[in-house]
């Protein structure tokens, strides 16, 4: 069966303070890189670096605003793309009077079997969702130093 990368964490912060983390050139920068897009289907999303050149680049497949983001995700190697999905619910358990908690669930499938990019994006994704859960929550993401060559 081909890998799937699945995460789920819970942020303290509405669906609509997530989503523009999510979706929102200047707030990806803060705790990801230069990501850029228009967020609407069909639309290019790409990560460039300090000099302007793509780290990777995808299509956007689906935008339901605060509930849903897919896009695919291509890493310039040969393996095929990957589509990259951020589900955002309501938490099951009930939340205390005045305070928001969104279920962040996220997914990457379509991975070959086999996979030599799998075990980066394994370790990455955690990483990445993890600073961005920090980052609304505190107003600082995580400190890593996420230099690319």
């Amino acid at each position: 069966m081909p890998p799937t990368i699945e995460y789920v964490t819970y942020i303290a912060c509405t669906p609509e303070r997530l989503w523009a983390a999510l979706t929102n050139n200047e707030d990806l920068k803060k705790y990801w890189g230069d990501i850029q897009s228009t967020w609407t289907p069909n639309s290019e999303v790409k990560e460039l670096s300090p000099k302007g050149e793509k780290y990777w680049r995808g299509d956007v497949v689906q935008v339901e605003p605060n509930k849903l983001l897919a896009y695919t995700f291509e890493a310039g190697s040969e393996e095929p793309p990957t589509t990259v999905t951020y589900s955002l619910q309501p938490p099951k358990a009930e939340i205390k009077d005045g305070q928001s908690v969104v279920c962040l669930k996220f997914t990457q499938t379509g991975f070959n079997e086999g996979s030599a990019s799998y075990p980066e994006f394994a370790q990455a994704w955690p990483e990445i969702l993890s600073t961005l859960k920090t980052y609304l929550e505190t107003g600082t993401p995580l400190p890593f130093a996420w230099e690319k060559p």
